[in-house]
């Protein structure tokens, strides 16, 4: 008998022995139509056992996975719907089929899916059934990954911010009602979604991930428990293989073990012991197949790196070879095609007060498929090297996409944000002290804080608990720019009645590790000396359209906070390009109204990916607010990205 490992008790199904009783069901349901059809004088043909095609199945077996009865290896790659344009998923999945590999894994981010409690989104870039769908016509099974946390440098792990205005103190990724109430609301709406799109209902999906990297954060098997019990719900049991995936680490094995229904992988990237991160793999289990999946083709960058991320192709080559030398594994690479943080999506990493790493726009992640989805030199070494265990499909190898330079873009117009507030404050609140971005239920962007002083001050102005980055304004002069974690205060010397503004960027929630709760905006108070101020206007700026504003025809150079605008053509049809920021400061850059993500000229990206889908044929517009100001507000088109 084949053993299932998804069994919820301590009982195992036999597979062999359900497939077989299907068989004679199906057999003896055929001769009882024959015995009625010979009855009325007519002759029929009844199909053997042999005749009769067993359903799809794709279960462990020892210590394979065994895919309708046969050994199959995963050879995988994560590439995330989220961070590619739809018209690009097709592009971006037939590359990896290309390179030999058999599945596509990627994450589902709770927060692209309900933005707000309730309202659910499955269009265009969220519209996540299709893109399995395309997985599966293009050739490859696919490895989900639901969450509800996804990590994945993504803002706030996936989790949807609503989640701190309901409760500010909820116990994420836990138990705790508040947390796991929605998380069942969200998947009671996502999870029939998938059921007809699992493998043995004739879908692609074969596993499908309990949380993830949980024994990294947390130990409540309360928790898992219940998620497991949902897909047991609304996935069945024995349909596919529940799994989960954790650093090669007891201590996180054991927090995320919660019996044999949950299959453990492990994740590590080039460099040690191949061997010896699968023998952690079993710290919990006896058998099964060894898997990575998470073996790192690069890494994260963060704004302020010296240089952006760079795993040698080399290194990478020489462990994937030693993985499949060891024990037939199944092998996923993270990332294949990593794809852009696009808006105000990027995450952020933090070990304490002290720490806060901003992820950049591009999540190329050194990837063996660029951020544009072009083949790179890592890419034709992996796919050299499965030639020796996989069949490559045929056919010419893929090749990069064409660009185009559709030169300099003069902005010849512009309005500051304080003249564009009326069009552009999604909503103003008034209250005694100030509150955070959730608290005013926004979710990504900007707020602006004012007050008026009742008295004169003087002495250092202080913003207590700080996220992330604030400009501070007397009387619409800025004073100087605060960043978390560097700096909180500055000088200040204020006549009575003067007015303070202090535009507060969100730069990413936290997505891992312990300090994962990241309220934004101000936390506690503004304060001069000791001395807190009360009074205050919060205005609330989305930044999620900006077709509204009304610009002058006059720039103004070297303001801060101030938006520019102008326009370019495009002649034929549309292609991929990249944004050179040269000379800019910070900020983000909308192109056709859809925001590309930020700027920043710490480095180490220099240039922003422009997709060929978001651009027109003929007239385009360019919409950037620079928020430290710019000397010459103009802006190049370039065929290749600037690092460095």
């Amino acid at each position: 008998a084949v053993v299932s490992t998804q069994s919820t008790g301590t009982s195992v199904t036999s597979h062999t022995t359900m497939h077989m009783q299907t068989k004679l069901s199906l057999v003896s349901l055929a001769l009882l139509l024959g015995v009625f059809t010979l009855a009325l004088g007519a002759k029929i043909s009844v199909p053997s056992e042999a005749d009769i095609e067993a359903p799809p199945s794709f279960i462990i077996s020892g210590n394979s996975f065994l895919k309708d009865g046969s050994p199959f290896r995963i050879i995988s790659g994560s590439i995330h719907y989220f961070r590619t344009l739809p018209e690009q998923w097709q592009d971006r999945l037939t590359k990896a089929y290309q390179a030999g590999l058999n599945t596509v894994q990627f994450y589902i981010p709770w927060n692209i899916h309900e933005p707000t409690p309730g309202n659910y989104n499955f269009e265009g870039i969220a519209d996540v059934v299709t893109y399995i769908k395309l997985a599966q016509k293009v050739g490859l099974l696919v490895v989900l990954r639901p969450g509800p946390y996804i990590c994945g440098e993504f803002e706030f792990g996936g989790i949807p911010y609503w989640i701190l205005k309901e409760d500010p103190q909820v116990g994420l990724r836990s138990s705790d009602p508040n947390f796991l109430g929605p998380v069942t609301s969200w998947f009671q709406t996502l999870l029939p979604l998938l059921a007809p799109l699992l493998y043995s209902n004739g879908g692609p999906i074969v596993m499908v991930q309990v949380e993830n990297e949980y024994g990294s954060y947390g130990s409540d098997k309360q928790y898992l428990t219940a998620i497991r019990a949902l897909y047991s719900q609304y996935l069945g049991e024995g349909t596919v293989i529940y799994h989960s995936t954790d650093g090669p680490n007891y201590q996180m094995l054991a927090g995320s073990y919660i019996g044999p229904s949950v299959y453990q992988t492990i994740d590590f990237g080039p460099g040690g012991s191949a061997s010896g991160n699968f023998e952690a793999q079993f710290y919990f289990q006896s058998s099964g197949p060894s898997v990575n999946s998470e073996y790192y083709t690069g890494w994260i960058t963060h704004w302020g790196d010296a240089s952006a991320a760079n795993v040698s192709t080399e290194a990478v080559v020489q462990s994937l070879k030693n993985i499949l030398d060891t024990n037939t594994a199944s092998v996923n690479f993270y990332m294949f095609q990593g794809g852009t943080n696009f808006a105000f999506f990027n995450g952020a990493n933090s070990d304490g007060p002290t720490d806060y790493e901003i992820t950049i726009t591009s999540y190329d992640y050194n990837a063996p498929l660029t951020e544009a989805g072009d083949p790179t030199d890592k890419y034709f070494g992996i796919r050299t090297l499965l030639s020796n265990y996989t069949t490559i499909p045929s056919g010419p190898a893929p090749t990069p996409s064409p660009k185009a330079n559709y030169g300099a873009v003069q902005l010849t117009q512009s309005t500051t944000l304080f003249n564009s507030l009326t069009t552009l404050c999604s909503s103003t609140v008034s209250n005694a002290v100030p509150l955070t971005f959730e608290q005013l239920d926004l979710a990504y962007g900007f707020v602006l804080y004012s007050t008026k002083l009742e008295e004169s001050q003087s002495g250092t102005l202080i913003i207590q608990d700080l996220a992330d980055r604030a400009y501070v304004f007397l009387n619409q002069t800025l004073l100087g720019v605060l960043q978390r974690p560097f700096n909180n205060s500055l000088n200040i010397n204020a006549d009575k009645s003067s007015q303070i503004d202090i535009l507060i960027e969100n730069q990413g929630r936290v997505n891992y590790g312990p300090y994962l709760r990241d309220p934004k905006g101000i936390s506690v108070g503004v304060r001069v000396n000791a001395q807190f101020l009360y009074g205050w206007s919060m205005c609330t700026l989305p930044l999620a359209d900006l077709s509204a504003l009304k610009f002058s025809s006059r720039p103004s150079q070297n303001a801060p906070s101030t938006f520019y605008y102008g326009t370019f053509t495009v002649t034929g049809f549309p292609l991929d390009s990249f944004l050179v920021m040269s000379g800019f400061g910070k900020g983000n850059v909308w192109v056709n109204n859809v925001n590309l993500g930020r700027y920043w000229s710490i480095g180490p990206q220099y240039s922003l990916y422009v997709p060929y889908p978001i651009l027109n044929q003929g007239a385009n517009s360019v919409v950037i607010l620079e928020l430290e100001g710019v000397a010459q507000p103009t802006v190049s088109f370039s065929t290749s990205p600037v690092w460095n």
